[in-house]
Formats: C-alpha cells, structure tokens, sequence
C-alpha cells in the first residue's frame, strides 16, 4: 500500500514540464570526480551489501544518471537519486543478473582497496551498461526526468543563492524549538543539512519509511522538511535513526505549517521594514491548501 502511494506521488515527476530542459549535459572532470566519489558512498537501502555485483551495477546506473541530468550537482543528491533508482531498477537489476545477463565477468566481491570506478569504466563493462540502457531505455528516459524535475522543484530553491532559502527556513526552525523550550545555536544549526538535503535517508533504516518521507516531501511545499526536523528533532539530535513512522506523519507536517507561518509572521513583524503587504506574500508563499489537495489526489488508488 505504502508503494503505490509512492508511486502515485511520483507520476506528477514523471511528466515532463513546457518550463524545463531536459537534455543531457557534459560535466568537467572535476565535477564528474566529486559524483564519483559520493557515489561510492552511497549506501544502497534494502540492497544486501554482500550482493557486490547488485550493488555494482546499480551504483553504475546512479553514476550515469547523476552525471547526465541538467542539474548542478550538490553533494547529497546521490543518495536522494539512489532512492529512485532503486525504485526503478532494482527489481530489473535483480532479474537480470540471476538470468546471467548482467555481470557475468564480475567477481563475487570486491577487490581488495580497489575504489570503484564509474569515470574510467573497462569497455567490456561499458558495452553491458550500454546494452542495458538500451534494453529499457522508456524506463531509463523516465528515471531522468523524475531526477531532473525532484531536484529543480525540492532541492534547487534551496541552495541557490548561497542557501538563502535554507538560511531563512533554518532561522524559523530555530524560533520554533525555542518554543519548545529547546535553543539551537545558529552554528549548530548547520550540521542538521545532511538530514535537509537528503530528505532525511540518512536517520532511515527501512525503505518502506524512506518512501512515507519523501511522498510527504515530493507532495508539500519545501518548507516541509524543516517542518519534519521539528517533528524528528529529538532522534536526530541524540544520533537516533528515525524507524515505524506512523500513518498520520502527513496530519503532523500541516499542523506544523501552520505554526511555520505564524512564526514567519512574528519574525517579520521584528524587522523594521515590516508591512502589511509581507503578511500577505507570507501567507501566499505557503498553501496548506494546495499540500492536502495534492496529497490528497496522490493517495488515490
């Protein structure tokens, strides 16, 4: 049930916007390097780790994604993509390789200190992943737009301009754990941004959890992971990881924007050049409205 709430969250990314490119681009070395070397840190969550030549191929699926799409690329968006992938192809992936038609001339497990390789692959290796990528390219041509239109709508608008966006969230988000009784000074505040920027994958164990998060956070407005550090504050402080999310998760985030824009209101009443019209645009930046509708229409079966 939870997965196809998922997949039905996913289908508005599935579809390409009037707005939006979505062609290939080609990457400098150095910028091909640092997605590298985040993918190779990439856990791959439910994937079993002793499975080398599963998590091999799909780490080659995450790497290419990830050096093809029109987005600048921000170290995290590796292990927000991995979701997706395994999404799409780990299934695939794992009918292919029992066929015998994926990683025959791999070897069990890795080498010994021997990084993987996803820039400098060997041509044997390279013609598999072509042949792969050919055989499902309708999927393949689907995972790239979901990635492109994921990170332009949720993770763009909050790094762009040196994290204005990300500051000002953060600052609300301290007002409201002060509320709680709870300060954060504002340089600890930063070390919250790996659980920001990948939509919180690293406090999850369980898969089935990972899509609850990201469903609720692909559906409201992207405020709504700083309303979901306020609700995972206490695990995520004291190096918990967040499990059994419940149902009702969705109720929580909505009372929490509410409360989100009344504290934006009161920190702007503070500044000087506060004016009525700000509580206007305050008020139309967030659509509480529009999250429950939209969420609403994802949950259809």
């Amino acid at each position: 049930m939870e997965g196809v709430r998922f997949a039905d969250v996913l289908q508005s990314f599935e579809k390409k916007t009037e707005d939006d490119e979505y062609v290939s681009v080609e990457r400098d070395y150095n910028e091909r390097r640092v997605i590298e070397n985040d993918v190779r840190r990439t856990e791959l969550l439910g994937v079993d780790k002793k499975d080398y030549k599963m998590v091999k191929f799909l780490k080659k699926l995450l790497f290419v994604e990830l050096d093809k799409i029109p987005i600048r690329y921000t170290q995290g968006m590796s292990e927000v993509a991995s979701v997706f992938v395994l999404y799409y192809f780990q299934e695939i992936v794992g009918e292919e390789i029992a066929k015998g038609i994926l990683g025959g001339g791999d070897p069990e497990s890795p080498g010994e200190g021997s990084p993987e390789n996803f820039i400098d692959v060997p041509e044997d290796e390279n013609v598999e992943l072509k042949r792969f990528l050919s055989r499902h390219k309708d999927t393949t041509a689907k995972l790239g737009v979901v990635l492109t239109n994921v990170f332009k709508r949720k993770l763009e608008p909050l790094v762009t301009d040196d994290f204005k966006i990300y500051k000002e969230n953060m600052k609300i988000f301290v007002e409201m754990m002060k509320k709680r009784g709870i300060k954060i000074p504002e340089l600890e505040s930063y070390k919250f941004m790996g659980s920001i920027l990948t939509f919180f994958l690293r406090n999850l164990s369980k898969i089935e959890d990972v899509h609850k998060v990201f469903e609720i956070i692909l559906s409201c407005p992207n405020t709504c992971p700083f309303l979901l550090l306020v609700q995972f504050y206490g695990r995520i402080a004291n190096n918990k990881p967040i499990e059994n999310i419940n149902n009702n998760l969705f109720t929580k985030v909505i009372r929490l924007e509410e409360e989100f824009v009344e504290t934006k209101k009161r920190i702007e009443r503070k500044r000087p050049e506060f004016s009525k019209r700000k509580i206007i645009a305050v008020g139309g930046v967030i659509s509480i409205v529009t999250a429950i509708v939209v969420y609403k229409i994802a949950r259809k079966e």
